[in-house]
């Protein structure tokens, strides 16, 4: 599939996205704290916010908006990390704490029906979470059309992220090192790739 139609898909899949609902507590122990097994892989990048858990979730989600194709991925172009620094370091504390409650929500989801955390469900497995998730989130966008959701926010983000990274920039839009001089406006035919630079 092209970088442009998976673009595309991402886009329009994931308009009306999931939404971060709940908070920590859902997952709280009762007494005693259960034993969290050791994760079948390590992340791409050293988290520095998110838990082990979590930093994997973020690297499976951003897998599934920009997969690699005949173009790097999301995660290989290092969105993960992107992510994380922009939630640790420019989103204000409501925002943060939303970002986590949905990743959390996520988690809890993948729990009550598979029995494990998200990273560790197959890919076909996670796709169904978000399918159902987003159904959920549709109704309820339906009822409050500005509500702010988990899903929009990171599917923005990984857009973001993917487009100022060296892949997104020279191999999904037009990219000038140095530009000649500035055009604040370029015409584009349809078809043509967007310019990171202008």
């Amino acid at each position: 599939m092209a970088r442009r139609s998976v673009l595309g898909s991402a886009v329009t899949l994931l308009a009306a996205a999931l939404t971060a609902s709940s908070g920590w507590g859902a997952l709280g122990c009762q007494g005693q704290s259960a034993r969290v097994p050791e994760p079948a892989r390590l992340p791409r990048f050293t988290p520095r916010l998110f838990a082990l858990e979590q930093a994997l979730l973020v690297e499976d989600l951003c897998d599934h908006i920009l997969p690699e194709t005949d173009t790097p991925g999301a995660v290989a172009a290092g969105v993960p990390q992107f992510i994380e620094e922009i939630v640790a370091e420019v989103a204000t504390d409501a925002e943060r704490a939303a970002f986590l409650s949905g990743v959390q929500e996520l988690n809890l989801a993948a729990r009550r029906a598979h029995g494990q955390p998200f990273f560790r469900c197959t890919a076909a497995e996670q796709a169904e979470l978000v399918q159902v998730l987003l159904a959920q989130t549709r109704a309820e966008l339906a009822a409050d059309s500005e509500r702010s959701t988990f899903l929009m926010s990171f599917r923005d983000l990984t857009i973001t992220g993917y487009c100022r990274s060296q892949p997104g920039a020279t191999l999904h839009l037009h990219y000038q090192a140095v530009p000649v001089r500035y055009r604040g406006c370029v015409p584009l035919d349809l078809g043509d790739r967007t310019w990171a630079t202008c």
